[in-house]
């Protein structure tokens, strides 16, 4: 959000505005929680990395329902964790960077940059998901790891 938005939200709160302004943490089960949530009068407002991408995204009414009724940070009940990568390109601005979108459960959408370094791979979910199972992010990784050594190997041998 810019900052003029920002401004807005700031003093809509100091001046008492109807609104239900609130920064909120919302947990899925045991896996990860997503900080900074914002519920302003009947819209919710997710986290923006650099103020500018959506790098978390609900993927279901079930869950937007939960979020839009937390009275304070609260947790939605999770499925068994299952993810799915939705999505996974090239960056434009860099070689050795690239781009997934996993689902989880088919519930949230997480946006992960993938680097290529020297030990292998730089995996970085957005700053505003913390991940409280390990085992999950591991087998994000991963997956995501195994992908890119499939994109790189296309890149360095196309058919």
């Amino acid at each position: 959000m810019r900052f003029w938005g920002r401004a807005f939200f700031v003093l809509a709160a100091v001046f008492g505005c109807s609104w239900n302004l609130r920064a909120l943490t919302v947990s899925y089960g045991s896996f990860f929680e997503v900080s900074g949530v914002v519920r302003a009068a009947d819209k919710v407002l997710l986290p923006l990395t650099r103020g500018k991408y959506a790098n978390i995204r609900v993927l279901t009414r079930e869950t937007l329902d939960v979020v839009k009724n937390c009275s304070e940070s609260c947790v939605q009940d999770a499925g068994a964790g299952e993810i799915k990568i939705e999505d996974f390109r090239a960056a434009k601005t860099s070689g050795g960077m690239w781009i997934a979108d996993v689902s989880v459960d088919g519930r949230w959408l997480i946006t992960f940059l993938i680097f290529q370094n020297k030990n292998g791979y730089g995996i970085k979910p957005p700053d505003e998901v913390q991940f409280l199972d390990k085992i999950l992010l591991v087998r994000t990784e991963r997956a995501l790891a195994a992908l890119a050594d499939e994109f790189r190997a296309q890149e360095e041998y196309p058919l």
